[in-house]
């Protein structure tokens, strides 16, 4: 469905409430990056239903466990879990941008502005909310709306290679080459290895030709 990537999904490595020293073995798989996703989904489950987490960890364990069923695109399940996180704590910035982009990928582009606007509203300064929800105003076709999103991420963070990338898509599909073309070489200044900044400007320069 998304045919620009910005899906930025990263488990909340404090993610359990407590010192690392005291958590259990499941608890760090379940907030960190070993093994495969379903290994970590085993652990997140386990950890939850072990009745050894206080809300806000047990808050953080839905939103990991979210986090790997979007991995798997299983957008059902992650949604479930993001609303789980959310209801522990009604102010999870990152849970209500995850889960606006899982309705994103499920075409559901109206519930995700809903809920990107909620992780915006929570925390102004949310780089990759404001992309995800420009990434959502481009799949709706809403472009100024979108380029004004990139347009923001940019201004809270100037580094930021997939806003540059995303709103030259933006403009590439407007079919501003010029505007395209310099967000694509300021992505690509940033980070030279952006596999989708390289490849849009390859396209965009055949184009040009």
């Amino acid at each position: 469905m998304r045919n620009i990537l910005s899906f930025t999904l990263a488990p909340w490595i404090s993610a359990i409430a407590g010192p690392l020293w005291a958590q259990s073995s499941d608890q760090r798989i379940c907030a960190g990056n070993d093994r495969t996703p379903e290994y970590r989904i085993d652990a997140c489950t386990r950890a939850i239903t072990s009745g050894d987490l206080q809300r806000q960890g047990l808050a953080n364990a839905y939103y990991n466990r979210g986090v790997e069923w979007s991995l798997l695109r299983d957008f059902d399940r992650a949604i479930s879990d993001y609303s789980e996180a959310i209801q522990l704590n009604p102010q999870y910035a990152g849970a209500y941008k995850n889960r606006g982009s899982a309705w994103d990928e499920k075409g559901d582009h109206d519930r995700a502005i809903a809920d990107l606007n909620d992780a915006i509203r929570i925390n102004p300064r949310y780089v990759d909310a404001y992309i995800d929800r420009g990434v959502t105003l481009r799949n709706k076709r809403e472009y100024d709306r979108a380029i004004s999103d990139f347009s923001e991420a940019i201004r809270i963070d100037a580094q930021s290679a997939l806003a540059y990338y995303n709103r030259g898509a933006v403009y590439h599909a407007m079919d501003d080459r010029t505007s395209a073309m310099n967000d694509y070489e300021t992505a690509l200044r940033i980070d030279p290895g952006h596999s989708g900044a390289l490849k849009a400007r390859q396209q965009l320069l055949e184009k040009m030709q």
